[in-house]
């Protein structure tokens, strides 16, 4: 098997995402940009229980960004 093909199935959201407990908390330990290219991951996937709550924490990240902003101006 070729590096690439492994990393693929490795990082694959069918293989991977049934390996994960606590799928939230795996969530939070990524940056916004991670978030983002793992819903689209997901959404290749069509895995859209599992989109829903990436989306979820995506949006929670813009919010406390446009709270930071919203601070720095004030």
């Amino acid at each position: 098997m070729l590096i690439d093909e492994l990393y693929l199935e490795l990082t694959n959201p069918q293989v991977l995402r049934p390996k994960i407990e606590n799928f939230s908390e795996w969530l939070d330990l990524g940056t916004l940009e991670d978030l983002e290219c793992t819903l689209k991951a997901f959404e290749l996937e069509e895995m859209f229980e599992d989109c829903v709550l990436i989306k979820n924490k995506i949006d929670l990240w813009k919010q406390d960004l446009n709270k930071t902003k919203t601070n720095h101006l004030v």
